[in-house]
């Protein structure tokens, strides 16, 4: 049974609990004020100030939970055993770079989502489908920069999408909402596009 619900709420830069059995709502992390690109630091969560979060994901337990801080172009996790939270992926940079977690750049992270100990991740602006490791190691599987976006199919190093906004994987393959292309979009295991037959 479900007994709470995390959200974030993009406006006010905080996410909330809301505790179904207790019918009540707190808030999870935020001031409310909009935040700076997170370092190497690990700050108290009554400090952090968060800065246009889009979405949430367990990972890797349920004692852990990673936010897409896309106003940092950083993906963050926060540790509900200590209360705090440091930079899971990320330099802070706007781009398409691949690397270990401090030196990656991402570019407004909209979804996440975890799969066989990997967190997939969509980055909006630059129409690049993406994962990490547990180490925050990230590797793009598709998406080729800022500008290159559009509709092609093929396998994925040479596919393109155009603003990319959630995604969902299981064994079967990845699939994405293809916004602008206005597509629901599959790429199979071996990194190809296949037909989506809804």
């Amino acid at each position: 049974e479900i007994t709470r619900w995390l959200e974030f709420r993009r406006v006010l830069f905080r996410s909330r609990v809301i505790d179904f059995a207790k019918k009540n709502v707190k808030t999870l992390i935020g001031s409310g004020n909009i935040g700076g690109i997170i370092n190497k630091e690990i700050i108290s969560v009554d400090n952090v100030k968060l800065n246009n979060p889009l979405d949430i994901e367990f990972y890797p337990d349920k004692n852990n939970l990673l936010i897409a801080n896309s106003g940092t172009n950083q993906i963050l996790t926060y540790s509900f055993k200590d209360k705090t939270v440091r930079n899971f992926a990320g330099s802070g940079e706007f781009g398409l770079k691949d690397g270990s977690a401090f030196d990656a750049s991402l570019a407004q992270t909209s979804d996440l989502y975890t799969y066989k100990n990997e967190i997939y991740f969509i980055d909006s602006k630059t129409s690049s489908l993406r994962k990490a490791n547990k180490d925050g190691v990230v590797t793009t599987i598709l998406g080729k920069g800022v500008d290159e976006f559009g509709y092609k199919n093929g396998i994925a190093v040479n596919a393109l999408m155009q603003n990319p906004t959630s995604l969902t994987v299981d064994d079967t393959g990845i699939y994405i909402v293809d916004s602008f292309n206005k597509m629901i979009r599959k790429i199979g295991r071996a990194h190809v596009w296949t037909p989506v037959t809804l």
